[in-house]
């Protein structure tokens, strides 16, 4: 018993057009009959399109290829939605992990200014340091000179 283009279509859950483009590549070989109607064989059919498991029974118009890929879809859909949610925590992870480097930098450059300081201070000679850490009253002020002009004289 042959099929006819769409018993042909529905038997392997693809279309009508694809079974007949099928016909006219080629790839799948097929007679008309008297009406003018593709008739095609069983196991021609099944060379090419492998069967479809279980057939909708209500002729809707529906097809099980099509409702399979619907469902690959669907999978394939939840899985990038993981994947979204894993690379969206990562950002978090790494927003935070940022946010933390630059406190720690922010507290490094701190105490790299501190240090700076404290090496221009030692570059000073050792009698300008001292006159800093002397009280500011007592600074190195010389004695006030008494004006002897005897002194000058000799």
């Amino acid at each position: 018993m042959s099929y006819s283009l769409s018993n042909a279509a529905a038997a392997c859950g693809v279309y009508k057009s694809t079974v007949l483009r099928s016909i006219k590549a080629g790839r799948l070989t097929a007679t008309k009959d008297a009406l003018g109607q593709w008739r095609i064989e069983p196991a021609e059919l099944h060379r090419v399109y492998p069967p479809v498991q279980s057939n909708d029974a209500d002729g809707n118009g529906t097809r099980d290829g099509a409702t399979a890929a619907l469902a690959q879809d669907r999978a394939a859909l939840i899985v990038a939605q993981d994947r979204a949610a894993i690379a969206e925590q990562r950002l978090a992870d790494f927003k935070v992990l940022f946010e933390d480097m630059r406190q720690d930098r922010d507290h490094w450059r701190v105490h790299a200014g501190r240090l700076a300081l404290s090496d221009a201070r030692a570059r000073q000679p050792w009698w300008q340091r001292l006159a800093w850490l002397a009280p500011s009253n007592q600074r190195f002020l010389r004695p006030p000179r008494q004006h002897d002009p005897a002194a000058q004289r000799a």
